[in-house]
């Protein structure tokens, strides 16, 4: 809803499984009922919407690799060349100093660490570094560039930028 308000001339679509429709329709102001709407869909199958942008609020970490790869390749048949696909994800801000040995703030490493092993236990994943990400990128498809990491200084998430050379 914040990007529908900040961007009057954006129109979104929410893909989500059909269950989620009720609390979608509830949620959405009438004001943006037109510009704002809701199609049910599996991120597993292959995409029927051609947009400009995709953006995937934290599910990727949820899946392994293998199933993560899964949802990406799902995208290809809606992605044309310069489609974005932007991710709101964690993304461990790993830094090494000049021995090699891994620094970061204390509590920034023990969160991630701790929601590093949340995700193996309880979804068979991960949290992703930047090269993690670039690596499952290039493993989805070798069209799709990482062209941007913002991580806000001492945070974890991040928005991950990636753009499809089809």
């Amino acid at each position: 809803m914040a990007l529908a308000k900040t961007f009057p001339n954006l129109k979104l679509i929410v893909e989500d499984l059909p269950s989620v429709e009720p609390a979608f329709r509830a949620y959405v102001p009438a004001e943006l009922g037109s510009r704002v709407t809701f199609q049910a869909h599996d991120f597993f199958q292959p995409q029927p919407v051609v947009a400009d942008a995709y953006f995937l609020k934290v599910v990727l970490h949820d899946w392994s690799d293998k199933y993560a790869i899964k949802i990406l390749r799902s995208l290809l048949p809606g992605l044309r060349t310069g489609a974005r696909i932007i991710l709101c994800e964690a993304c461990s801000p790993v830094k090494y100093n000049e021995h090699g040995v891994k620094v970061l703030p204390l509590p920034i490493e023990r969160m991630m660490t701790s929601m590093d092993l949340q995700m193996l236990v309880s979804c068979n994943a991960k949290e992703r570094t930047v090269q993690d990400w670039n690596d499952l990128f290039a493993k989805a498809d070798e069209r799709f560039e990482l062209a941007n990491v913002v991580i806000s200084p001492g945070a974890a998430w991040g928005l991950i930028e990636v753009i499809f050379h089809g």
